[in-house]
């Protein structure tokens, strides 16, 4: 087993296998072991509303317990990347830790084309049901979704070719006479990709609501609750901006983790945000609500309520 440091130290420092400067090690771990609980309870909560409160389940809540299966799989994908060396300078690693590293990275790259696309596609199923009034926008979304369909397939594919052979991916080219695509350019686009989806998305609901025939206070109800997606946009965009900044650092190790640190928050908040409207409809529900004994408020409020928009323009 080799010994040698994954990679050449800056001048005047020594690589430490037995005590690594901690870098972002430690952040690593508490950022999986914050979202795996904290995402949890919200998809646990989304489906207390869905099927003990309001007795009904739909295909976005198929997806969301999908995406909530492939994000935990995900953050300990995570957390084993952490093991082998993640969030430690990569001189600190050996040539051997680098490579566990690598294989780990590798399937956490496949992945997230997929986890992220059922996010998505969970919020984009309950967006056009809320507004299956509405054709133009219902047909909108559905381009969308494909656009978002053909996209993900073709990353996944990619990435799981990034190298041929496969192996080239942690072993390097050198070693096994193979060949990489640029793989800065496959996560730069992808990044770049997810940043557009994202704003989209954003911005769809908060156009949408335009149309609704709502009072001035109840649109301002659901603008508070989409208004968490612009956490998603923000945090898009700072991975966007990292993964340029740091795109020519050889420390491989450091830097791609403190990018899928990012990651993590962008996998949490966007799960925590397709749970939101459930959340609402149980804080609205609870005995502590002024409103719970008004049910044509429920009825009314579309983002809580599961019902189709333009149904409150003709309950009066």
């Amino acid at each position: 087993m080799s010994q040698a440091p994954a990679a050449q130290p800056p001048p005047g420092v020594i690589p430490d296998f037995s005590n690594p400067s901690e870098g972002i090690h430690l952040w690593l771990k508490v950022t999986q072991f914050i979202c795996i609980p904290l995402v949890t309870c919200f998809v646990i909560i989304r489906l207390y509303v869905k099927l003990l409160m309001r007795h009904v389940f739909y295909i976005e809540d198929w997806l969301c317990i999908i995406s909530w299966i492939l994000a935990m799989t995900w953050f300990s994908l995570q957390i084993t990347a952490a093991s082998n060396g993640g969030g430690y300078h990569q001189w600190d690693i050996t040539e051997d830790g680098i490579v566990r590293f690598l294989k780990t990275t590798y399937i956490i790259n496949v992945l997230y084309s997929p986890l992220i696309f059922t996010v998505k596609l969970s919020i984009l199923f309950m967006l056009a049901r809320f507004f299956a009034l509405y054709r133009a926008w219902v047909i909108f979304i559905h381009i969308f979704i494909a656009v978002l369909a053909a996209y993900t397939v073709g990353a996944t594919i990619v990435k799981i070719n990034i190298c041929k052979p496969i192996d080239a991916y942690w072993h390097g080219t050198d070693a096994t006479n193979g060949t990489c695509l640029d793989i800065l350019k496959v996560f730069l686009s992808d990044t770049v990709f997810s940043v557009i989806t994202d704003l989209t998305l954003f911005a769809l609901p908060m156009t949408l609501i335009s149309v609704l025939h709502l009072p001035l206070i109840k649109k301002l109800k659901i603008i508070v609750v989409l208004a968490a997606g612009g956490l998603v946009c923000v945090v898009t965009i700072l991975r966007l901006v990292w993964v340029i900044l740091y795109r020519n650092s050889a420390d491989e190790t450091w830097t791609t983790e403190r990018t899928d640190m990012i990651t993590c928050a962008e996998i949490a908040v966007g799960i925590i945000c397709a749970c939101l409207p459930d959340i609402n409809f149980l804080v609205t529900k609870s005995p502590f609500s002024h409103d719970q004994s008004d049910e044509r408020n429920f009825r009314d409020r579309m983002w809580w309520s599961g019902g189709y928009a333009g149904q409150t323009s003709s309950s009066g």
